[in-house]
């Protein structure tokens, strides 16, 4: 989706690298959001798409 923010939150751990892109149309919802996963494999600075299974976090609300 246009204006998805990819790359607005970022995590880097070790050799792993971890990418949200909070508005991009996924799972069949409406700007549910994504997270990407990449991996240096060989620790060259060469990071590669570990993954394209996308998560879908649902969040309640208590009393809601």
């Amino acid at each position: 989706a246009a204006n998805a923010y990819f790359g607005a939150s970022i995590s880097l751990q070790d050799n792993v690298l971890v990418v949200g892109q909070f508005y991009e149309d996924c799972c069949g919802g409406q700007s549910s959001g994504s997270v990407y996963v990449y991996v240096d494999s060989d620790a060259d600075g060469d990071y590669a798409e570990e993954t394209e299974q996308k998560i879908e976090l649902t969040t309640e609300i208590p009393g809601d």
